[in-house]
């Protein structure tokens, strides 16, 4: 008897224990869910705000896309004539074009009737190492590769030799930085599978043997990078799990390394599309 009460008396006790837990639980969820919940409606009510004051802001002075694209041409059309080159209003025309060229192919053909790729390479051309001339190359470019990308008038405007060797310029002075890298990869490869004048660009850069040699040293070099950061990942994470079997920890997944965690991978997908393209 004295047993089965013990049992028994166990039994209520683990229960009431079990209960307690889960309204414990219970509880905190409830407290978590509040303060979520208080902490959304405060970050709601911030975003709500901003988007309020630029909507007041830009009301009644036609901000819209095309009256953007607008000014921040007018921006660039002004560079030829200017002495001496504002910086910073050069970015920011650049991160105007950049938007409207991602959205609107009308924006793309606007940009090319009024005559600002020239303008846009020239900059490219004035562009040196120094981390703000850096950031206006890679709008630039950005903003060329989305003109290409959408083949506004069959990519005609880009049928200067001198474009071409200023694109393979850039992707041995940048060969380790892919923010210049992939998009100018990405001129390249947009302006080569174009239906119409893709092959004629092609054609005119396999002909040209500097070009076609300097492409494979760079290609060769990048993926000899990309195998080296390779190796030294996978050193790293043989020593993480050593460590963690030195720790004494046994129910572990080994560290698996992919080649997508490499610095230059990004820049390495993107000459391997371009010399599929290529034919090289």
């Amino acid at each position: 008897a004295v047993k089965i009460q013990s049992l028994v008396r166990c039994m209520f006790a683990k229960k009431a224990a079990q209960a307690r837990k889960a309204a414990v639980v219970t509880f905190q969820a409830h407290v978590r869910r509040f303060i979520a919940i208080k902490k959304c409606n405060k970050d709601q009510n911030d975003i709500r705000a901003r988007v309020i004051k630029i909507m007041k802001d830009t009301r009644g002075q036609g901000q819209n896309l095309a009256t953007r694209t607008h000014k921040a041409l007018s921006v660039l059309l002004e560079v030829p004539n200017s002495n001496s080159m504002n910086m910073s209003q050069i970015v920011s025309a650049c991160d105007t074009l950049l938007v409207a060229s991602n959205w609107s192919k009308v924006c793309c053909k606007y940009i090319v009737e009024q005559e600002a790729i020239p303008i846009i390479f020239g900059l490219i051309d004035s562009c040196n190492r120094s981390l703000p001339h850096l950031k206006m190359l890679a709008l630039s470019l950005n903003v060329v590769k989305n003109i290409v990308r959408y083949g506004v008038e069959d990519n005609k405007a880009f049928q200067q030799p001198q474009y071409i060797a200023t694109l393979f310029s850039l992707l041995k002075i940048h060969l380790e930085r892919p923010e210049v890298l992939v998009p100018t990869s990405g001129i390249l490869e947009h302006i080569c599978s174009n239906k119409t004048t893709g092959k004629l660009f092609s054609r005119v850069i396999i002909q040209n043997e500097k070009l076609v040699d300097r492409f494979l040293v760079m290609y060769n070099t990048l993926k000899r990078k990309v195998q080296k950061e390779r190796d030294w990942l996978e050193r790293k994470a043989a020593e993480r799990d050593q460590a963690k079997r030195s720790r004494g920890m046994r129910d572990f997944k080994p560290t698996v390394t992919k080649a997508s965690q490499c610095k230059s991978y990004a820049s390495i997908k993107s000459m391997q599309k371009l010399k599929h393209i290529l034919k090289i």
